[in-house]
Parts: structure tokens; C-alpha cells; sequence
């Protein structure tokens, strides 16, 4: 069985169990506006939530973009070590103030697509291309 099958098959079965152990709000998150509303509430079921919401949505993306590439998992953003989920949940916030057609986006791509713009990983600095000269 493939990596990417694995990934596909045990995500959903992940999310399912965390969401019934945390005895989350019945309340569906489909769109943005959906998880700002659960990241909004102040209850620690929301809290949680919202929590393992938005760091599902980023592992899941890194497994399959792992499971496509063949590589290890990398980094889809890069934040500063100091950057938690409630500076995540105002990144996203402002990106939907910014924009506010995203509410209407699913929330996975709005937290990626924020994150990317927040916090963009530095690139890798090209390896250096010597010039090898036959000696004869």
C-alpha cells in the first residue's frame, strides 16, 4: 500500500476520533468563517478544536505534499518558534478582514494561504556552480 493511500486513508479516521474526543461544538467547519467562529468561542472544547483544527489542516498538507514528492515532510510556512495557534488564529482573521470573499473558502486553504503569506520559508540558497576545467 502506498504512502499517500496510507495518508488519505488514516487522515479522516484521525480527525473523526480527535473531533469526538474533544466532544467539539456541533457545529461543522467547513469555511474560514466557520473556524473563526469556533476559534472565537470561549469554551475549552472550541479552544481545542480550533487547536487541532488548524494544525491537522497544516500536517495534512506536509504529508501529502511528502507523499507526492517522495521526501520527507517539509515545512509548508515558515513562523518564528514563537508564533502559536492564537497568532495563527489572527493571521487568519486578519486574512479574511483583508479579503473578506475568503470566508467563503474552505478554512484548510485559507490557513495555508495565510500562513504563506505570514510567515514564507526562506529559499534555499542554490548550490554553487564550479566550473570544471579538464586539465590535459
Amino acid at each position: 500500500m502506498s504512502l499517500r493511500r496510507i495518508i488519505s486513508l488514516s487522515v479522516p479516521v484521525m480527525m473523526a476520533v480527535a473531533g469526538s474526543a474533544l466532544a467539539a461544538p456541533p457545529s461543522m467547519v467547513h469555511t474560514a468563517q466557520d473556524l473563526l467562529d469556533l476559534c472565537a468561542d470561549p469554551g475549552d472544547a472550541a479552544r481545542a478544536a480550533c487547536k487541532f483544527y488548524i494544525h491537522g489542516a497544516i500536517q495534512s498538507a506536509q504529508l501529502m505534499r511528502a507523499a507526492d514528492s517522495g521526501q520527507q515532510p517539509q515545512p509548508i510556512f515558515c513562523p518564528p518558534d514563537a508564533v502559536g495557534v492564537e497568532q495563527l488564529v489572527a493571521t487568519l482573521r486578519s486574512q479574511v478582514s483583508a479579503h473578506p470573499e475568503r470566508a467563503g473558502f474552505p478554512a484548510p486553504t485559507v490557513i495555508l494561504g495565510g500562513g504563506l503569506e505570514a510567515y514564507p520559508c526562506p529559499k534555499a540558497a542554490a548550490p554553487a556552480h564550479t566550473s570544471r576545467r579538464r586539465h590535459r
